[in-house]
């Protein structure tokens, strides 16, 4: 229903939702491919590699969860959600090819702990603002715009990593159409099939390619601070 998206606080959380969504996303679709091409993980490992955001993400939810439930307050993990994701995104931002992955990881860590203190709480305002008999319909309209959201950011940020590492590669003089295939085919056994010295230019394109996506990801994260700082705390009732 139009009406839904008539109320001030439901049009912010959804809009922070999204913010948020892209970021989550675009971090845990790129950041294994970090892993792959710079560190020289497996794919199942790079996946492993992520359980620090999981983890974040995880205690995070559960963590505001319960304190929202007893003292129903939740702005205060609104505001702070968004600043642990700058913490975490400019963790990200910094790595290069000689990162250690305790870094790595502590960047995630923040990054999870950020999105899981914010993502159930955005719901529950929602929730708060709707009649009963909306409930469900405004609770699958806020994920479903945050998914939408989401897969465009994604989309957008794919473009941004392959221009850049496309610059980056070439100005770094490796031809890789000559190993088999070009940016879009690249692979780790690929990588491994070339010269030391042309390993070590890929690795090093990649990592200089990667911090454009974190910064992307600190703007949107500060547009959803400021967002964040508009809502309003309403008495959240028993239902």
């Amino acid at each position: 229903p139009g009406s839904l998206f008539r109320n001030g606080q439901v049009l912010l959380a959804t809009t922070i939702g999204v913010l948020v969504g892209v970021v989550m996303f675009a971090t845990i679709s790129y950041l294994p491919t970090y892993f792959q091409l710079v560190n020289g993980a497996s794919a199942v490992m790079s996946g492993l590699m992520l359980i620090p955001m999981t983890l974040g993400n995880v205690v995070g939810s559960m963590g505001s969860g319960w304190l929202v439930s007893r003292t129903g307050r939740y702005k205060v993990f609104l505001v702070s959600g968004p600043v642990l994701m700058l913490g975490g995104l400019a963790f990200l931002g910094t790595m290069g090819v000689d990162t250690g992955y305790l870094f790595a990881a502590t960047g995630m860590l923040l990054v999870g702990f950020g999105i899981g203190v914010m993502m159930q709480n955005l719901v529950v305002i929602v929730q708060a603002q709707v009649p009963h008999q909306q409930l469900g319909v405004a609770t699958s309209a806020t994920n479903y715009f945050r998914m939408i959201g989401a897969s465009t950011g994604i989309a957008v940020f794919g473009s941004v990593f392959v221009s850049t590492f496309t610059g980056n590669l070439n100005a770094s003089g490796v031809q890789l159409d000559a190993a088999g295939g070009g940016v879009g085919s690249l692979t780790p056994e690929l990588i491994a099939g070339l010269p030391q010295r042309s390993q070590e230019l890929v690795a090093q394109a990649v990592a200089g390619s990667m911090p454009q996506i974190f910064l992307i990801g600190m703007f949107l994260a500060g547009a959803a601070l400021l967002l964040s700082m508009l809502i309003r705390e309403s008495p959240l009732a028993a239902r």
